[in-house]
C-alpha cells in the first residue's frame, strides 16, 4: 500500500464515540453500522487521512479491509471477518454533539509521543526484550546452554549495547521491554497519549519491518529491518570484537 493511496479500510470503535467522526461524513461512501455497543465504519480512501481524524479517539481499532477479511495494517493474517447487518451513511447517522475527546491530538504525522509509568494495578505484560552491555552478554553466552540460545535473537550498536530478543530472556542485569508489533517500551511504561502500537508506527513513518524502541526518557531510536541475528556464541563474540574497534560514543543511536 503506498502513501496516499485510497484502500479499503475498516474502524470498529465505542458507538458513543461516533460523534467525533463527523467530518468523515462529507465522503458518501462512507458507512456504519451499529453492533451492540460498538460503531464499525467502513470506507475508501487514504489511511493517513482516516488516521490523523481517529488518533484523538480511545479504544479504536484500525483495520484494512480485504473482501471481508479484515487484518490489521501491516499483517496479512485476517483477524476476523466484516460483521454482518445493514450498513447505512454515516452522515445520516451523525448528530451534533461531541463527547470530550480522551486527548488531543490532530495530526499525527506533527505529535510528540511521550511515556508515562502505568498504573500499580494495572497488569504487566512478560517482558520479550532487553537491552545489555557486551561486557554482561558476553560473560553469559560461554556458559550458557545452546538450548537457550537457540530461542534468542540480537541486534548490536556501535557503542556496546545488545538488544536481545525472544523467550526466556537472559537472567542478567538490564532494561526490559516489551514488544507490541513494531514498538517496544519499557517494563512499566505505556504511551500518553494512549496509542495502538499501529498508529505509533503510522505517525513514526515507518518502513515495514523496522523496530521503534522507546525509553523511559520518551527518546525512541528506529532499528532497522534485518538488524537482528539468531543468537550464537561466534556470533556475540564477533559483534564484541567489532565494538572493540568502534569509538565510543556514549549513545545508543547507531545499530
Amino acid at each position: 500500500m503506498k502513501e496516499g493511496e485510497a484502500t479499503d479500510w475498516v474502524l470498529s470503535l465505542p458507538a458513543r464515540t461516533v460523534g467525533n467522526l463527523g467530518h468523515l461524513r462529507l465522503d458518501d461512501r462512507v458507512e456504519i453500522l451499529i453492533e451492540e455497543e460498538r460503531a464499525w465504519i467502513r470506507g475508501n480512501s487514504p489511511l493517513s487521512g482516516v488516521l490523523s481524524t481517529i488518533a484523538g479517539i480511545a479504544e479504536v481499532l484500525v483495520y484494512l479491509n480485504r473482501g471481508g477479511s479484515l487484518s490489521r495494517p501491516g499483517r496479512r493474517l485476517p483477524e476476523r471477518y466484516l460483521p454482518p447487518g445493514t450498513w447505512r451513511p454515516l452522515k445520516n447517522y451523525i448528530v451534533p454533539v461531541r463527547e470530550p475527546l480522551a486527548m488531543t491530538f490532530v495530526n499525527p504525522a506533527s505529535a510528540t509521543l511521550g511515556l508515562i509509568r502505568t498504573a500499580a494495578q494495572d497488569p504487566v505484560p512478560r517482558a520479550s526484550m532487553m537491552l545489555v552491555s557486551a561486557e554482561i552478554l558476553s560473560t553469559w553466552i560461554e556458559t550458557a546452554p545452546a538450548v537457550r540460545l537457540h530461542r534468542l535473537r540480537f541486534a548490536t550498536s556501535e557503542d556496546g549495547w545488545f538488544l536481545v530478543e525472544g523467550h526466556p530472556l537472559p537472567p542478567l542485569e538490564g532494561t526490559r521491554f516489551i514488544r507490541m508489533a513494531s514498538v517496544a517500551v519499557p517494563c512499566g511504561f505505556t504511551f500518553h497519549p494512549p496509542l495502538d502500537p499501529i498508529l505509533v508506527e503510522e505517525v513514526l513513518g515507518m518502513t515495514e519491518g523496522d523496530l521503534a524502541l522507546f525509553h523511559e526518557d520518551s527518546g525512541y531510536e528506529l532499528i532497522p529491518c534485518g538488524s537482528f541475528l539468531p543468537m550464537r556464541r561466534s556470533a556475540i563474540r564477533q559483534s564484541c570484537g567489532r565494538i572493540q574497534d568502534l569509538e565510543v560514543t556514549g549513545s545508543r543511536e547507531t545499530w
